[in-house]
C-alpha cells in the first residue's frame, strides 16, 4: 500500500501487507489468502483517508538475484488488467539474497497500445516505518 510520488519516479510504500493464515508457500510458487489481503487493502485505504491505495506486490527471491522471472511480469500484466485493482501501472517489489544480505528490487510496468509490447522500469522505492505491519 502506499503511492507514487516524484512524476510517478518514486514508489512510496506506507504499509505491507503479508501473505495471509490461508496462504499457500512452496519453493517456486505462492498462492495469497486473497480474503485476507482484500480486507487488510481495504482496512489500510480507509485509514489513511483513501490516499494509500494498492501500488504493488511484493515477495523475496531467497538464494536469487532482485530481477522479475517470467511469471512475475505475467502477474504483472495481470494486475493491470484486472479492473478491480484500478492500477495500470502497477509495481513488484522483491526481496532477494538471504540470510545477512538482502537486495531489494523494484520495477513498474509500463503499458503500450500495441500487445506484447509492455516494458519494465526500475523505479526508485521508499518505506515509510508504520507503527504495525500487517
Amino acid at each position: 500500500m502506499g503511492y507514487f510520488s516524484q512524476g510517478e519516479s518514486e514508489l512510496v510504500i506506507t504499509d505491507v501487507i503479508g501473505p495471509g493464515p490461508n496462504a499457500k508457500h512452496t519453493t517456486t510458487a505462492f498462492s495469497p489468502d486473497l480474503e485476507f489481503q482484500h480486507a487488510e487493502i481495504a482496512r489500510c485505504y480507509q485509514q489513511s483517508n483513501r490516499l494509500h491505495t494498492y501500488v504493488a506486490d511484493w515477495h523475496t527471491h531467497p538464494d536469487g538475484p532482485p530481477a522479475l522471472s517470467n511469471k512475475d511480469k505475467r502477474v504483472l500484466m495481470k494486475i493491470a488488467r484486472c479492473a478491480d485493482a484500478r492500477l495500470p501501472k502497477p509495481a513488484m517489489v522483491l526481496l532477494a539474497g538471504g540470510f545477512d544480505h538482502w537486495n531489494l528490487g523494484s520495477f513498474q510496468l509500463i503499458p503500450s497500445r500495441l500487445p506484447g509490447c509492455a516494458r519494465l522500469r526500475p523505479v526508485r522505492t521508499k518505506i515509510i516505518e508504520q507503527e504495525s505491519i500487517s
